[in-house]
């Protein structure tokens, strides 16, 4: 769930605030490559 609130997030440009909901859901899936590099991507962008 804290994935898809970091999405909503990035595609509202709220790079930063999306950043701490993929770092949340991590915590959860560490091992889910789509959510490192949904992580990865507003890591680069984030304002």
């Amino acid at each position: 769930m804290a994935r898809d609130w970091g999405d909503v997030l990035a595609k509202q440009g709220h790079w930063k605030d999306a950043l701490a909901k993929y770092d949340e859901a991590l915590k959860y899936a560490p091992n889910w490559a789509a959510l490192k590099q949904a992580r990865e991507a507003a890591s680069k962008r984030k304002t």
